[in-house]
């Protein structure tokens, strides 16, 4: 259930994006996909491409006014994402790990056949290794949360992340942002990646304790993510849930495209068949 203080916020921005001229039909979208300010502080220009694309009627001056608009949202509130006291009342973790509008077996389903569809000859350890170079450091050969025991895993929909849980290998520039505590200047970076990680590993990630279990364990490692608060991690875990919701649903956007034209082309032989 939405809290009444993420509705009032949601009815806020809604009201500062029609004053800026933004579509009826770009709100309805923001609604239909229970977006809320929150998840609008850390979208960037992908997730813009995903949500008005040209098929549903959008063109490019459309998906860049809105993203104008964001980027003065994002800017003006910055300095408050780090710092940002977290609420963890359970009014607002039920609306941060839930999936609104989605049923679970129905999307479950989809989302395996998806990766089977696009990935037919690749098991899903070795998408985690296309994925994150699993190199690790001197500091980390002897740690059991290392990534490199993934290939022990048997990576499913059944695998439950326990506190202290796997930790992915970063790219780079994350890894270097860790290290210096500039990790909020690569935050989107940063929390598409684990979020792409944990869908290697467990494409529908729903449960609070499996979230919890994540950030506590990246919050002992890398102090630099926590926030302040009685659990330092909970916005990486509120940050983390969007992401996965937002990807989820691109997915099954991907997955509802191809299925379409499948069904056109079997449309068209058919039709030839019988002409």
């Amino acid at each position: 259930m939405m809290s009444s203080n993420n509705s009032k916020s949601t009815e806020q921005f809604i009201t500062y994006l029609l004053q800026y001229g933004i579509s009826d039909r770009m709100i309805t979208i923001v609604e239909k996909q229970h977006i809320s300010d929150e998840d609008l502080q850390i979208m960037d220009r992908d997730d813009i491409e995903h949500l008005f694309r040209n098929e549903y009627g959008f063109t490019f001056r459309d998906r860049k006014q809105f993203w104008t608009i964001l980027q003065k949202m994002q800017s003006n509130q910055n300095s408050n994402i780090k710092y940002e006291p977290m609420i963890d009342s359970s009014e607002i973790l039920d609306h941060i790990y839930e999936f609104a509008d989605e049923d679970k077996e129905i999307n479950d389903l989809k989302e395996q056949q998806f990766i089977k569809f696009s990935s037919p000859n690749m098991n899903r350890p070795s998408t985690v290794v296309n994925i994150f170079d699993n190199k690790t450091s001197p500091d980390d050969s002897n740690n059991s949360n290392s990534s490199t025991y993934l290939s022990e895993l048997s990576l499913s929909s059944d695998y439950v992340f326990i506190y202290p849980s796997i930790l992915p290998s970063f790219s780079a520039n994350i890894i270097e942002a860790l290290s210096t505590n500039t990790i909020h200047k690569q935050w989107a970076t940063f929390i598409n990646e684990l979020a792409r990680w944990v869908m290697s590993i467990k494409p529908c990630l729903r449960e609070q304790h499996e979230y919890q279990a994540i950030g506590q364990t990246l919050y002992e490692k890398y102090p630099s993510i926590g926030t302040t608060g009685p659990k330092p991690w909970s916005f990486l875990c509120r940050s983390l849930s969007q992401r996965i919701r937002t990807e989820r649903w691109q997915r099954r956007k991907t997955f509802e495209g191809r299925k379409r034209k499948e069904n056109e082309i079997k449309n068209m032989d058919y039709n030839h068949n019988n002409m």
